[in-house]
């Protein structure tokens, strides 16, 4: 055992501080109840058996210091003993413990708001570009539409005007049109179908967290 007090944690059983002290069982028992009695508290393992650290030593050691010189009563000795472990911030392991627990839930619900807040703002980004993107498909599928209406109206309008200055030539013409209108709806089926298709792939990251 040492008294170092940055090293609190050091544990030892009842035999190991009684032979550290040089003292009896039931001495160190006396000790530890008087101590707790004035408002100092130790840990205790799962089956309910105490156990101490540098700290409690500390405190053991010095009361037994105390009464052996003389000149105080053990009661005395250990007021004196909590008094100085209050002055010097020595703080029983159960309030260490504590403490160091509550900071530690403080911290990780402090970390998980901010995390949280940090996702709703990448989310909201992420709509806002979904719905930029999905205006963007909207009007390229209007100007498709539209292009297709005009095409359709012009191969209307020169099929007329072949009939009427070449009516010999009219239906070749009208099949070499259709086969040019064919072709010209074909690639904007191929365009409308790649425009479909990117938009069902945007924003992959939006979708993978929406799940």
């Amino acid at each position: 055992m040492t008294d170092n007090i940055n090293d609190p944690e050091i544990a030892a059983s009842a035999a190991e501080v009684c032979k550290t002290l040089d003292i009896k069982d039931s001495t160190l028992r006396k000790y530890a109840l008087l101590l707790k009695k004035h408002g100092y508290n130790f840990n205790h393992d799962s089956t309910g058996k105490r156990y101490y650290l540098n700290n409690d030593v500390m405190l053991l050691r010095r009361l037994k210091q105390l009464k052996s010189n003389g000149g105080m009563t053990l009661e005395q000795a250990a007021e004196t003993v909590i008094k100085w472990a209050n002055e010097t911030v020595i703080k029983t392991p159960k309030e260490d413990t504590n403490i160091r627990y509550n900071n530690d839930i403080k911290d990780l619900k402090e970390t998980v708001a901010a995390q949280n807040d940090l996702l709703k703002e990448l989310f909201n980004r992420l709509d806002q570009q979904d719905k930029k993107i999905d205006k963007r498909f909207d009007q390229m599928n209007q100007s498709l539409e539209e292009y297709n209406r005009e095409r359709q109206e012009q191969f209307r309008k020169e099929l007329e005007q072949y009939r009427l200055e070449a009516p010999a030539e009219a239906e070749q013409i009208e099949d070499q049109l259709n086969t040019e209108m064919k072709v010209e709806a074909k690639q904007t089926e191929e365009e409308a179908s790649a425009t479909s298709e990117t938009k069902n792939k945007k924003s992959w990251i939006s979708r993978l967290f929406k799940g």
